[in-house]
């Protein structure tokens, strides 16, 4: 065994798993292979639709859990709007995320045309300002007004299925653009 093999077993000693995992997804030469592993372009994902006043319109459809949606906040700095929509049709529970949503979120845009979201809004309304509509058009014009030039206004569901949330996520877009 070379000098060189031993500084990387202890080189990879030290890394953790998932750390390893993408050391060793960069290591591979399909290419192919490699992209599919990296999800380089995940729309609807923390994606930017656009800029207008200073307001930054982030489509995050495809954030289908509470914990996906924290995700997002977390790695946010400035001043978010929340538009959330319940499309799994069951209450969603946001308890494990109250202290971020306090924190980071100044006012919730609740897309909720059956209010079928009674756990969640009690949840909210302990720690932010609530407004609550039934289109996503409304919901739109409602977080453009809403936020000041500096802040997100974010669109993440925390709930549903790929085909609803991509097909939100498209129209949530289209409604920006139409801005």
């Amino acid at each position: 065994m070379t000098i060189e093999d031993l500084a990387i077993q202890g080189r990879d000693a030290n890394l953790s798993s998932a750390e390893r995992t993408y050391d060793n997804i960069y290591k591979m030469r399909n290419k192919t292979l490699m992209n599919t592993f990296l999800k380089r372009d995940m729309g609807h994902r923390n994606q930017l639709t656009a800029t207008i006043n200073g307001v930054q319109f982030i489509d995050d459809s495809l954030a289908l859990s509470p914990n996906a949606t924290w995700f997002t906040f977390y790695q946010t700095n400035e001043p978010i709007v929340w538009i959330v929509e319940n499309l799994s049709k069951k209450d969603i529970d946001l308890k494990e995320q109250v202290s971020t949503i306090k924190e980071k979120v100044k006012t919730v845009i609740v897309i909720d045309g059956e209010k079928e979201s009674k756990k969640m809004l009690s949840q909210l309304r302990k720690v932010t300002n609530i407004v609550e509509t039934d289109e996503m058009s409304k919901a739109v014009e409602l977080g453009f007004h809403l936020a000041a030039e500096g802040m997100k206004v974010i669109y993440s569901p925390a709930s549903g299925t790929s085909d609803k949330a991509l097909l939100r996520g498209m129209e949530y877009n289209n409604c920006v653009n139409n801005l």
